[in-house]
């Protein structure tokens, strides 16, 4: 494609590495958190968010349906003791602090897949949403 715009006589431009200290610590939090639910460490979980995170399901509704790290702990702390759930990531991208992955989380014999988009700010993860 290169060298045929060349040859039209456009000019080449330069595409920017999708690469950046931004992106790359944004998903090194993302994958840290991931890693850490895959091992049930609650506390090491927890650690990536923020102490005001917010999760959301995508749908009409624009309210938080968790908000602050507490409830963070609440909810998940008898999912990761009891059913010592397993995520894998499917397929990962990332842009100017967010994180999407696709997931295929197994638990107690069950699986289901969906997608989270995680907004990262300060070195926490802000806030998530989460496919219905």
């Amino acid at each position: 494609m290169f060298a045929a715009a060349t040859a039209l006589g456009a000019t080449p431009i330069a595409v920017a590495q999708a690469s950046s200290p931004q992106i790359e610590a944004s998903v090194s939090i993302v994958q840290g958190q991931v890693d850490a639910f895959n091992k049930g460490d609650l506390d090491a979980f927890a650690s990536y968010y923020a102490e005001d995170v917010e999760l959301f399901d995508l749908g009409p509704e624009l309210k938080p349906n968790l908000s602050g790290r507490a409830a963070l702990i609440a909810r998940y702390k008898p999912m990761l003791t009891k059913y010592h759930p397993k995520a894998t990531i499917l397929s990962r991208m990332e842009a100017d602090g967010f994180v999407i992955d696709k997931e295929r989380t197994e638990a107690g014999g069950r699986s289901s897949e969906g997608v989270a988009i995680y907004q990262v700010e300060f070195g926490k993860i802000r806030r998530v949403w989460f496919t219905p």
